[in-house]
């Protein structure tokens, strides 16, 4: 019943559309962007539709606050999904919800799961040797040691940490480079036995 209300509602400001299985009324009379929104002409300018139906039903929206679908389908404008909150709101949500793109998922990624577990396997052999190995900068090589990106790669338990070995490293004060990469690689292995 309040479906047939929302729709009748709706058509008034020229909104039609359907609402799906899980309930998002999703719209149908406006184009929707590559990411799945509408905009739609309020007060002079292109508004995204969410937002329009956000402040409808509940009232204009303070500044510096965006409206958040409970439902995660960008392309709902049913009111009960919707939610105000903060851009942090949003990010967290994306993160809680799995929907945040990370590894291979990056378009620009040059690194794959295989190519950062033998990153994480040979932290030893240093930053600017694997760096010039993978065709990386020296910055995605730390952060994939650190642990910064990458994180959902999983590693072998025996494999000490990148911390323990940089910090080794630092000690014996070397750079390997590509040059001498074979024999360190060599050398490596000769310990973990």
């Amino acid at each position: 019943f309040f479906e047939i209300i929302l729709s009748n509602y709706l058509s008034g400001y020229g909104i039609f559309g359907y609402i799906n299985k899980n309930g998002c009324y999703i719209c149908t009379s406006l184009a929707h962007n590559k990411d799945g929104y509408c905009k739609k002409g309020w007060y002079g300018k292109d508004t995204y539709l969410h937002r329009i139906i956000y402040e409808i039903f509940y009232g204009e929206i303070p500044a510096n606050n965006c409206i958040r679908h409970d439902c995660d389908t960008p392309g709902c404008v049913r009111p009960e999904h919707l939610r105000i909150g903060t851009t942090a709101d949003n990010i967290n949500d994306k993160l809680e919800r799995g929907r945040q793109a990370k590894g291979e998922q990056i378009a620009t990624s040059k690194l794959n799961e295989f190519k950062v577990r033998e990153i994480l396997k040979n932290a030893n052999l240093g930053i600017p040797a694997l760096a010039e190995t993978y065709g990386v900068s020296e910055r995605t090589i730390r952060d994939v040691l650190s642990r910064k990106t990458w994180k959902h790669v999983q590693v072998e338990q025996n494999n000490p940490t990148f911390r323990s070995k940089f910090r080794n490293r630092k000690r014996m004060n070397s750079k390997p480079s590509i040059h001498n990469l074979t024999a360190i690689t060599e050398k490596a292995n000769l310990k973990n036995k």
